[in-house]
């Protein structure tokens, strides 16, 4: 997967050094220590492919981050790697794992029966489900939607047998956009479902 890298030290870096406390709050910003080269990471978002990351790079070099730039990150943990797959696997656009009355459809099937052999192959793990919409109606119905939707995919690994303890479900509305809402392309993009190992 891909990840923008915005700065790296061999100290830690203090959230709110200039260099990072203006990134926009759409973004999820992660600390990495890499314990053989010593060095301190801190990048924005991750990506399933090099060209999803392209409008975001662009955003945030426009912004300020001169340093920024797009790392390939080798997946170690067993656990990640088999997440990684499925999404690949099944993808992440949300219009076919979804009917106009938000329930789930047979392809969101498919995606959540192989994310509850993960996590009863992994009973370790505590997973975010995490759901996007596009910009298209307002703001708070956005909202509403996207965590009814991620409800909806919880409830079916509650009821498969997953520890309601080890989901959390989040709705982000249209506020973490990877691409322009301008075009449809860009808000089909827009328009997704996430998985995120959060806690081993």
């Amino acid at each position: 997967y891909y990840t923008i890298e915005l700065y790296s030290s061999k100290t830690r870096a203090d959230i709110n050094t200039p260099v990072l406390k203006n990134l926009p709050v759409k973004y999820n910003l992660r600390e990495v220590y890499d314990s053989v080269s010593r060095i301190y990471s801190y990048t924005a978002e991750y990506f399933m492919n090099l060209m999803d990351a392209w409008p975001s790079f662009r955003e945030l070099a426009g912004l300020g981050f001169k340093d920024a730039q797009v790392k390939i990150n080798v997946i170690s943990d067993a656990a990640e790697r088999e997440l990684y797959n499925i999404k690949k696997n099944y993808g992440l656009q949300s219009d076919g794992y979804f009917d106009a009355n938000n329930r789930i459809r047979a392809g969101a099937y498919l995606l959540l029966d192989q994310v509850v052999i993960l996590m009863n192959r992994n009973p370790e793990i505590i997973l975010e489900i995490g759901v996007h919409t596009d910009n298209t109606g307002t703001a708070a119905n956005s909202l509403r939607i996207s965590q009814i939707r991620a409800q909806v995919m919880v409830n079916y690994l509650i009821n498969r047998g997953i520890n309601a303890k080890r989901l959390i479900q989040r709705g982000f509305g249209g506020t973490k956009p990877i691409a322009s809402n301008s075009l449809d392309s860009g808000r089909r993009l827009n328009r997704r479902v996430d998985f995120r190992i959060i806690t081993k």
